[in-house]
């Protein structure tokens, strides 16, 4: 018999299913990448109002083992739509998106991973730090959850920088760098992404 169990729910991607029904994926903490089949309003069930592109979640869901979770109860825990006002930081999430569909694999807990990606939504929603900022943090988040990141310390002052990035993108203040500065850290975490055979890259959409 399926267990209820409950989950953070960043949601990534809607797609509508007829007149009633929407397709929800986004990333989780514990088990990676899930999708929940959810019913919009036309269907008189509840569910598909509160799975709106970029939200955080708090979901209860029947594990049935399938790939399309069925959601029980749902909670909105945070509204990242702010990302929208701005072109640049609308494509910096669009990408981000993309890169957590592609490289969070279901049933694969990464929890750092999740949580520079809901860091990174909060900030590009609420304008307070730089697209490229944000994006570097998350993708060295990635190369360190992923054990890749530890080839390119190499000298205590790297290492060091590179703290520094890793805690901001966790929530923490973000170093005190140009723009230049930034979009050179962005350049630079991009090309550690191509040297990882492993890591699926979507193709360029701004930030």
């Amino acid at each position: 018999m399926a267990d209820n169990q409950s989950t953070e729910f960043l949601v990534l991607r809607t797609t509508r299913v007829g007149d009633s029904k929407i397709i929800a994926n986004g990333v989780t903490p514990s088990s990676g990448r899930m999708s929940f089949m959810v019913y919009g309003s036309g269907s008189g069930r509840r569910g598909g109002v509160e799975f709106g592109l970029f939200r955080l979640l708090q979901v209860t869901y029947l594990d049935n083992g399938r790939e399309l979770k069925r959601c029980e109860t749902v909670e909105v825990l945070a509204d990242y739509g702010g990302v929208s006002r701005v072109y640049e930081r609308y494509s910096a999430g669009c990408w981000l998106s993309r890169f957590g569909l592609a490289n969070m694999l279901p049933a694969l807990g990464c929890p750092y991973l999740f949580q520079a990606m809901k860091i990174g939504f909060e900030r590009l929603s609420s304008g307070d730090l730089l697209p490229e900022a944000i994006v570097t943090g998350v993708i060295l988040v990635y190369l360190r959850e992923g054990g890749w990141l530890s080839d390119y310390e190499d000298s205590p002052e790297t290492a060091r920088q590179i703290q520094a990035l890793l805690e901001m993108a966790l929530g923490g203040e973000a170093p005190r760098l140009t723009d230049g500065n930034w979009r050179e850290l962005h350049e630079w975490t991009r090309a550690l992404l191509r040297l990882n055979e492993e890591c699926v890259i979507p193709d360029e959409c701004g930030g």
